[in-house]
């Protein structure tokens, strides 16, 4: 896929606009200061495999926002502005993305301009991208799975698997509507058929794409897991 040049400036453009001014805009929402909380004692701790806070395990969410706030931690300083910094720019590249999707997939300039717009305007969106939230891990990845869906035309299993890397990144940020992304992107399936049978499943590679997410997603769970219970034996 060809790189616009305008995807670029969107991503310039957007990513000044989530991140300008986050110096001064500190945390204060409970829900953020648990993210912003077990980033910083992964750092300090050392210890980036599971997730603490106040020196207690928990698995409410999955790593992957923590290790955003906790790797813009260490090149950045721990602060206000190092963590909200990953939201803003996997906004940035949300909306760029966006662009070069439109763009790709319907030829029409003007269109991909609005699009790009909609979405990087959009109120809820715009503050979320400065919130440190899992919300723009989420989008980022579920953006380039229908995207990747609509603008290849590969084989169904190797399409399925980019599909499941793709949300295996996403539930990275949410477990649940992670996963339930791939299946959207097979919804033809299901209303062709009426129903989703082991056929159906099979043929739209829904088997091979769900048995990749495991493989994407079982060995962090399990080795965090293990380290818990290695380090109360």
């Amino acid at each position: 896929m060809k790189i616009h040049r305008l995807s670029i400036v969107f991503f310039i453009v957007t990513l000044v606009m989530y991140v300008a001014g986050n110096v001064s805009l500190p945390i204060t929402d409970p829900v953020e200061s648990a993210y912003a909380l077990t980033a910083k004692e992964m750092v300090i701790s050392g210890d980036w495999l599971s997730p603490q806070i106040f020196h207690q395990y928990w698995y409410d969410k999955p790593a992957l926002i923590y290790w955003l706030i906790a790797l813009s931690y260490k090149l950045f300083g721990i602060s206000d502005f190092a963590a909200r910094l990953p939201s803003g720019l996997l906004g940035a590249l949300s909306v760029a993305w966006m662009y070069q999707l439109v763009r790709s997939i319907s030829g029409r300039r003007l269109l991909a301009i609005w699009s790009a717009i909609v979405l990087g305007t959009s109120l809820e969106f715009w503050i979320l991208a400065h919130g440190i939230v899992t919300d723009m891990a989420l989008l980022l990845a579920s953006v380039g799975t229908f995207g990747y869906g609509r603008t290849y035309q590969v084989d169904c299993h190797c399409l399925s698997l980019c599909r499941y890397r793709r949300v295996g990144q996403g539930t990275g940020g949410h477990r649940i509507a992670g996963a339930v992304v791939p299946c959207l992107c097979r919804c033809d399936a299901v209303v062709a058929h009426g129903a989703i049978t082991v056929s159906v499943a099979r043929d739209s590679g829904l088997l091979v794409g769900g048995r990749a997410l495991v493989r994407l997603y079982v060995p962090y769970t399990r080795a965090s897991i293990c380290r818990r219970l290695f380090r109360f034996a």
